[in-house]
């Protein structure tokens, strides 16, 4: 995503207070992008490579 970035999207969603589920997804596997992600306002954070199995949980998590 090129500008704005995902977390800064995420970050303008909470401010609305629009509580849509949110997964950040990243190419990148720091240990510091999951805690960024869940500051800005992200419910849960994967990276990739992703696994089916891994988001299809996450998802279901929060439609549940």
């Amino acid at each position: 995503m090129p500008e704005p970035n995902g977390l800064e999207v995420t970050r303008k969603l909470r401010d609305q207070n629009i509580d849509t589920p949110v997964i950040i997804q990243t190419a990148y596997a720091f240990s510091s992008d999951r805690e960024e992600s869940i500051k800005a306002g992200a419910n849960e954070y994967i990276s990739k490579p992703i696994n089916k199995a891994d988001l299809y949980y996450l998802i279901s998590k929060h439609l549940s």
